[in-house]
């Protein structure tokens, strides 16, 4: 008598451009923290006077924070990439495992849509 083994559906996703879009958010988050730490830096080696100084100063301090929050939560979203590719790989590698099952036990296969 066969047992009845149901085969997963095939997941939504592709693990390996997953992994490759978060390689590239990777450098681009590094790029953009380099480029806040520059921009917020780059004023403290300059001497200035007077209100337009300051006003200098403080575009100079924001562009850099925003840069710098901008790659900050870009990490979160590789985080976020990161963790759904290695979701997408558990499911298929348990759906590849249901498949072997089945045709090692010659059982009645059912396949979820």
């Amino acid at each position: 008598m066969s047992s009845v083994i149901i085969i997963p559906p095939v997941p939504r996703g592709d693990p390996q451009g997953m992994r490759e879009l978060a390689g590239v958010c990777k450098n681009v988050a590094g790029q953009l923290g380099s480029i806040g730490d520059e921009v917020t830096g780059l004023p403290k080696g300059m001497t200035f006077e007077g209100s337009a100084a300051d006003r200098f100063k403080g575009a100079m301090t924001s562009m850099g924070s925003r840069a710098a929050n901008a790659a900050h939560e870009l990490q979160g979203y590789i985080g976020r990439l990161e963790s759904a590719a290695a979701e997408v790989e558990r499911q298929l590698a348990e759906r590849e495992a249901a498949i072997r099952r089945a045709e090692a036990e010659h059982a009645a296969v059912k396949v979820l849509p």
